[in-house]
């Protein structure tokens, strides 16, 4: 399940508070806020269309790059950070990622 923060986080998102703000307001890291989303995408908490406002294209373009990253690379996410060339900030990468491991 949830840890207490991420639940934490998980409210502030459902109550309308877009992630910087939810930032600021638990004074965390906006990458903290991203981790925490992540997980709430794992557990089937919130959906990453919750999270992220991106176009289809978009997601499709950094699943694909997830599929490309070599074997050994195990979906990390500095191989696909550097594949699009610093296009998307680390915390939506990983959001797409945990998206990706609950089909």
């Amino acid at each position: 399940g949830l840890s207490r923060t991420e639940r934490a986080t998980l409210e502030l998102l459902r109550a309308g508070v877009p992630s910087d703000a939810i930032a600021e307001r638990r004074g965390l890291a906006n990458t903290t806020i991203y981790a925490h989303l992540a997980r709430c995408i794992e557990e089937g908490e919130v959906a990453l269309r919750e999270v992220l406002a991106l176009p289809d294209s978009e997601i499709e373009a950094i699943e694909t790059a997830f599929e490309h990253v070599a074997p050994e690379e195990s979906m990390g996410l500095k191989p696909v950070y550097d594949a699009l060339e610093g296009k998307y900030p680390y915390g939506w990468l990983r959001c797409i990622r945990a998206a990706m491991g609950t089909r």
